[in-house]
């Protein structure tokens, strides 16, 4: 399987002059093809692109002096994103043009291409197209030889390299151990096992934590004479705040997929179409803060790394409305409705923990794994609950 290994880099001043050149240069042959192609509303073959290219350096003789490796990769992620937007423009928006101030990348792209020479245990350096060797820090060791670099300057003025590499996955002893999520904005995940166990992780809202102090800097930076070096260090300052929240937000997921992952031998979730939900704007904010899809990518591909089990029911699948205990499923429940009682069996539910648990009902009913006898009483009973049996197991599919 493929991976990816981040590591810091110091490039020397020498060095940022000759990456700042090439930030831009990658970033004007993207522009220009973007343009050229949605002028003439169709496709421009790479090839073709890179006839384009070496016009481009007659009239602009400053791109000569970068790599030709990052300028061609840089056509080719190009390309993908216009093949992808004419192919389904009313899904699909069109490429945006890259702005300077963004975060800035290009690819080298061939084992060939570029090296990794190993300077002691915390330190290797490598070598880049038209470039003396780069420093990076590199205390975790590449488990293979790369086939690909991407260097990439944050706003925040970091710079990073990331390699791509091939690993074998490393499959954890199987358990008897099955687990159902459900993603909240209260609670992040709300879990249930197939021992009767219940667990609500609370939403640490790094983003909300963090957005007064974020504010303040930003009015400093809006305060700020244009093109001054005040400025320039304002909004450093506002990319370094934005920085640590997805720190933040990136290192409490991972930990948590981890400990899910390593606990179970099946994780169960919902499929959520996100893009659909942001666009209510009253919890847009919320959903972002939340990170439900780098959550669930980073199951699948944690899940897929271990040989555990990552299984998703539709998107449609009515998990919030379900009755747990006799399988009937509510009209309509609102947003504000954190219980509900079930006009069948009578059975109060909490919202959370019973999607849940309709969920490992639901999910390990298709993956053919039987639930143990009694769970749903446990579970019930942790709650204040009626005791219900289990006979959505039979009623529901």
């Amino acid at each position: 399987m493929t991976k990816r290994y981040n590591y810091r880099a110091y490039p020397t001043p020498e060095q940022e002059e000759l990456l700042a050149r090439t930030f831009g240069s990658t970033r004007f042959v993207y522009n220009k093809y973007v343009e050229q192609n949605l002028a003439q509303k169709k496709l421009i073959g790479y090839a073709e692109a890179c006839r384009n290219l070496v016009n481009l350096k007659k009239e602009y003789e400053w791109l000569s002096e970068v790599s030709s490796i990052a300028l061609q990769q840089t056509l080719k992620d190009a390309a993908s994103g216009i093949k992808n937007y004419f192919r389904s423009p009313k899904t699909v928006h069109p490429p945006r043009y890259k702005k300077r101030t963004n975060e800035q990348s290009f690819n080298i792209v061939g084992a060939n291409s570029f090296k990794v020479i190993k300077v002691n245990a915390k330190w290797a350096e490598i070598t880049l197209p038209k470039m003396k060797p780069l420093k990076i820090r590199t205390e975790r060791a590449l488990p293979s030889t790369p086939t690909s670099v991407r260097i990439i300057h944050h706003p925040s003025g970091k710079y990073f390299v990331s390699f791509v590499v091939q690993v074998e996955s490393k499959p954890l002893p199987k358990i008897d151990k099955h687990l159902a999520v459900d993603l909240g904005l209260t609670d992040l995940a709300i879990t249930v096992n197939n021992e009767g166990e219940t667990n609500k992780v609370p939403n640490p809202r790094y983003y909300l934590k963090g957005e007064a102090k974020l504010a303040k800097l930003q009015q400093a930076h809006a305060k700020t004479l244009k093109g001054s070096n005040n400025r320039e260090k304002a909004r450093v300052r506002v990319a370094r705040q934005h920085e640590k929240v997805a720190n933040q937000r990136k290192d409490f997921v991972r930990k948590l997929v981890f400990n899910l992952v390593s606990e179970n031998q099946t994780v169960i979730t919902e499929t959520l179409s996100i893009t659909n939900m942001v666009k209510n704007h009253k919890l847009s904010k919320s959903i972002m803060d939340a990170s439900w899809g780098m959550f669930l990518t980073l199951l699948t591909q944690k899940c897929e790394e271990t040989g555990r089990t990552h299984y998703q029911l539709g998107r449609f699948f009515p998990s919030s409305k379900t009755c747990s205990n006799c399988g009937t499923v509510k009209e309509t429940l609102g947003l504000s409705e954190r219980s509900w009682t079930c006009a069948h069996c009578y059975v109060t539910h909490d919202r959370d923990i019973n999607a849940a648990m309709v969920l490992l009902i639901v999910g390990l009913k298709e993956l053919n794994i039987n639930l143990a006898a009694g769970w749903a009483e446990s579970i019930n009973a942790t709650q204040g609950l009626p005791l219900g049996g289990t006979t959505l197991l039979t009623n529901l599919v």
